[in-house]
């Protein structure tokens, strides 16, 4: 158990972040333009940078894990002006008592506005939730600041979540999910958490628990946003549970939700410790962060048969050096391509952003960017537009060493 803690607490903030080296080297696809859309330098504009969204407009949105005034952290939007780029911080975490330390990306909720999370900050210090909309009065600069509320802040302890490292998801009543990594009751010891809903009433925001992980052997650390199917039912991944972590499965039954385990990791071999967002196309699909046969985590689909799920292994990751290796979360486009980035590894050993093509019964894996260093190291996830285009950002690299945020136009 010590080892596992060990690995957890190695990994806990880049959780949504994830080194990786290739197992073979592809050559660059030409057809692809790559674009650094922004060097972040640790100032105004913020250092870490996280992939969020893009809005109908080709506007990029993302947030950063620290910078600013306070170091702690800010939402961005990056806008095309002519053959440039404009970065926009929409609004810096002032202080400790407003949400800081963001480690998720945003998405629009029903209303149109954004909905992140903070692993830190709010009342008691332990995260948030929280929501940025445009100002109401009118703007007449390039830059316009957005308004931001906190709809939840976190109570830890025995009777609450704690540390919320992934983003949220919704539900057809206008409902928020989440995990949280820590917090819960009975919990003996780090890496538990809880599934949460926000509800709201009267321009409010009620949580309630809807599950607990025990902890260990039980389950815990739950890291990927909640993933729906058509039935209502919401899928994650956690990287405590059974000996590697577990894909699992909630579902409503009315007054509640059932939990039940649709995979655990058991060898090694199969994948160790899932993570992030997983895609739901009636199979499963996803990603680890170690294990595999080289050690570098896999891309891993879950299909199910007569009630039960076994797990096919699309791509694996080798390991290289002392750092462990792993893809990325993953995004399909409407063709059922699958992208996704390594964080380290490829021609130039900063990254890739690669691309996963179904052939027949086979998948084909193509990369689309090896990262040199100058224009980006250590990529953490991409976005995909209406037209097929990716949006990312990177921890490392760039003109000031802190990160950049890119477009790879298809």
């Amino acid at each position: 158990m010590g080892c596992l803690m060990s690995r957890l607490a190695t990994a806990s903030l880049r959780i949504l972040a994830f080194a990786s080296a290739l197992a073979l080297l592809v050559p660059f696809a030409p057809a692809q333009t790559f674009t650094v859309l922004h060097n972040f330098s640790n100032g105004a504009d913020g250092d870490i940078p996280q992939t969020g969204t893009v809005d109908a407009g080709g506007n990029f949105y993302g947030t950063t894990y620290q910078g600013g005034t306070h170091q702690c952290g800010l939402v961005f939007k990056l806008m095309p002006r002519g053959t440039s780029w404009v970065l926009d911080p929409l609004y810096e975490f002032p202080d400790s008592t407003d949400a800081c330390h963001p480690t998720a990306g945003l998405i629009f909720g029903p209303d149109g506005t954004l909905y992140g999370t903070s692993t830190f900050g709010g009342t008691n210090g332990v995260g948030t939730v929280y929501r940025l909309q445009p100002s109401p009065n009118r703007c007449s600069t390039t830059l316009c600041p957005w308004r931001e509320s906190v709809l939840y802040s976190f109570a830890g302890g025995r009777s609450d979540g704690a540390e919320p490292s992934a983003g949220v998801t919704f539900d057809a009543a206008g409902n928020i999910f989440g995990p949280t990594t820590e917090g819960g009751s009975p919990c003996p010891q780090p890496g538990c958490g809880v599934i949460f809903k926000l509800t709201p009433t009267g321009g409010q925001w009620s949580e309630s628990i809807i599950y607990q992980f025990g902890g260990g052997y039980y389950g815990g650390n739950p890291n990927s946003p909640l993933t729906p199917d058509p039935a209502g039912n919401f899928y994650g991944a956690e990287m405590a549970g059974g000996h590697y972590g577990s894909v699992y499965e909630l579902s409503p039954n009315g007054s509640g939700w059932n939990y039940s385990t649709v995979y655990h990791f058991n060898d090694g071999v199969d994948g160790e410790y899932p993570l992030g967002t997983l895609l739901y196309q009636g199979d499963i699909y996803g990603t680890t962060l170690y294990g595999g046969p080289g050690n570098g985590g896999i891309v891993y689909r879950l299909n199910q048969t007569s009630g039960v799920w076994s797990l096919t292994m699309l791509e694996g990751f080798n390991y290289q050096g002392e750092q462990a290796s792993s893809p990325s979360p993953m995004v399909v486009d409407a063709q059922g391509n699958m992208y996704g980035t390594a964080a380290s590894g490829g021609q130039y050993g900063h990254g890739t952003v690669f691309k996963l093509t179904l052939s027949g019964e086979s998948w084909t894996f193509t990369s689309l960017h090896d990262f040199n260093g100058t224009d980006g190291s250590d990529p953490i996830s991409v976005v995909l537009d209406s037209q097929g285009n990716l949006y990312g950002t990177t921890w490392g690299g760039g003109t000031y060493g802190f990160g950049t945020a890119f477009k790879i136009t298809q």
